[in-house]
């Protein structure tokens, strides 16, 4: 095969709470390459490459094997539309996927702070401790192996983030779309003002409440399509609270540039379904 792609899931109780899994990508040649789209969501990936450059050329982010540079960490940000991305060469690389507000644990700084861009190098972890975790992490003979050094590391950096009371709370009400609420209502149930909820979305999660609301409403009916079963794009708009189908057509198409038939005819399935992307020519 091309590429090997094997998933993990957190082993520590603590680490559950706010990483979602992790995957390990391998490719078995130089000649590789792989040209996609990847979509809007509220987990936010940190990729930890091995012999890896990373360029942002046009609307494309281009990561190439290369052992010009030993190691490189990249981390998305909150995407809007779809990111266009290549892979080529050889790879060695593990992804966290960390929970919504589940990176902010885990660095010192707000993660608006650190992450300007759909995707950069991620220097949240930059020292002398972690450039020896990647020597031992990349030495490990198995992912099982790596998986125990990287929950340490992860372990080491946690903290606990300020306001998180009032961020759980303000998700969870947000994405409660059983007993869908105004940006209003879950301020006024989270005491806070809708400005002070506003300043801390965009500071914690890079997002306002609305994006986060129509990202998590997206990513819902995304599941719900891919569910067995495969539900028609009417119930799929119907069971994701969308108010219309021409609600779901319009958010789909700000999202993924694309109508939902078509796109889902078209993305691909990876990491035991959870990551969704369209290959490009």
């Amino acid at each position: 095969m091309p590429e090997t792609i094997d998933t993990y899931y957190p082993q520590n109780e603590l680490l559950q709470q706010h990483v979602a899994y992790y995957y390990f990508l391998s490719t078995d040649g130089p000649d590789y390459h792989i040209h996609f789209h990847v979509y809007p969501q509220l987990q936010v990936p940190v990729t930890i490459h091995r012999f890896a450059e990373f360029a942002h050329t046009g609307k494309t982010a281009h990561v190439r094997g290369s052992t010009a540079q030993r190691h490189l960490t990249l981390c998305n940000g909150l995407l809007r539309g779809p990111l266009e991305a290549s892979i080529s060469g050889l790879q060695n690389r593990v992804t966290v996927v960390f929970q919504p507000l589940g990176i902010n644990h885990f660095i010192e700084a707000p993660y608006n702070s650190l992450i300007g861009r759909s995707i950069q190098p991620f220097t949240g972890w930059d020292g002398q401790a972690y450039d020896a975790f990647l020597e031992a992490f990349f030495d490990g003979s198995t992912h099982r192996e790596q998986l125990k050094l990287l929950e340490v590391f992860l372990l080491c950096r946690y903290r606990p983030l300020p306001r998180a009371d009032v961020l759980r709370q303000a998700m969870a009400l947000l994405t409660d779309f059983d007993d869908e609420r105004s940006v209003a209502q879950v301020a006024a149930a989270c005491a806070v003002s809708e400005r002070t909820l506003s300043r801390l979305f965009q500071s914690w999660l890079s997002a306002s409440p609305v994006q986060v609301r129509k990202i998590a409403r997206f990513r819902r009916t995304m599941a719900l399509r891919q569910a067995p079963g495969q539900s028609s794009l009417t119930d799929v708009a119907h069971r994701g609270s969308y108010y219309d189908q021409s609600h779901l057509i319009g958010d789909y198409h700000e999202l993924t540039g694309m109508r939902p038939a078509y796109f889902f005819k078209t993305i691909r399935a990876a990491a035991d379904g959870q990551v969704l992307m369209r290959v490009l020519e």
